[in-house]
């Protein structure tokens, strides 16, 4: 009977009724049923037979993945919600006090967003593909690393740096010369992490599977990428544009114009991503009940 990819013979008990190495180790896997794992290495026989979908992976992976796009996903909420109220806090209290609150907050949000990003992009502990460039392996190590480097400089940055992207520059110092080519270095960072997660995701959404996900995915990131590096790079260069200048001119109306132009797009793609991470959540979850069926009848 076809299954997956693979071809197998089943017999009356719904066993493997033929040779069949396993993907992980090469145990002959004959006489198995689908559902069971490699008596060798503990990798499920359905990955053997049907690839590398979720469904047939291990279960404590898949439920950390599911785990970080849950907690991705309380963060951005929170996130909002911080927004509203910091503004409207600072509005009403406008003081060092409510300012440091709101900014305590936040950075404890960012702490669980860095540690829903590493629960996301925990190694799968039975894959047997090697890494290499563009792979989903080489992927999920850039957009780990890449995300946790990036907001760590960011986060120094704007508690000690006092200089932001956008922010008028009075005097160009060394100070301000390195701390501003730091931002940028930092944010570029954190926009090619952002498209290595974006990819890495797509390729979970493949082991779904899933292909409409894996294209709106796809279509979020390359939206994300133009809009949010374009943004990053003119950022970096207003600043240089107030030195010297009293007043704004041409070149700064022309970046705010462009900023305008910009944003809208931006925050489309912005929501996308959220309504992705949804998504991903609800398909995650479901994924990882199957994984933990699946294991559970092995045992």
């Amino acid at each position: 009977m076809p299954l997956g990819d693979i071809e197998v013979a089943l017999d009356v008990h719904g066993t493997l009724a033929q040779d069949l190495a396993c993907r992980s180790c090469g145990y002959n896997l004959r006489g198995l049923p689908i559902e069971a794992v490699c008596p060798e290495c503990e990798t499920a026989v359905g990955r053997s037979v049907h690839g590398d979908l979720l469904a047939f992976c291990d279960p404590a992976w898949v439920e950390r993945l599911a785990r970080g796009m849950r907690l991705l996903v309380a963060a951005i909420i929170a996130s909002i919600v911080l927004g509203i109220i910091g503004n409207v806090v600072r509005g009403v209290f406008p003081s060092a006090a409510a300012t440091t609150g709101v900014g305590v907050v936040s950075a404890c949000l960012t702490v669980v967003r860095l540690f829903a990003y590493w629960q996301i992009t925990t190694p799968d502990p039975g894959a047997v593909a090697t890494a290499g460039p563009g792979t989903a392996a080489t992927m999920r190590v850039v957009a780990r690393w890449g995300l946790i480097g990036s907001s760590g400089v960011e986060t120094v940055l704007m508690m000690f740096g006092g200089v932001n992207l956008g922010a008028p520059v009075q005097a160009m110092t060394p100070s301000v010369a390195i701390i501003t080519v730091a931002w940028l270095l930092a944010s570029l960072a954190s926009v090619i992490a952002t498209y290595a997660l974006f990819r890495y995701a797509a390729s979970l959404a493949d082991r779904l599977p899933d292909d409409k996900l894996r294209r709106s995915t796809v279509i979020a990131m390359w939206g994300y990428v133009v809009t949010t590096g374009t943004i990053v790079l003119l950022g970096a260069i207003a600043p240089f544009l107030f030195i010297g200048n009293a007043t704004p001119g041409a070149g700064v109306l022309v970046l705010g114009l462009a900023f305008m132009v910009l944003i809208i797009p931006g925050v489309v793609f912005w929501i996308w991503s959220v309504v992705l991470a949804f998504k991903y959540r609800h398909r995650m979850s479901a994924a990882a009940t199957r994984a933990r069926d699946t294991w559970a009848r092995a045992a």
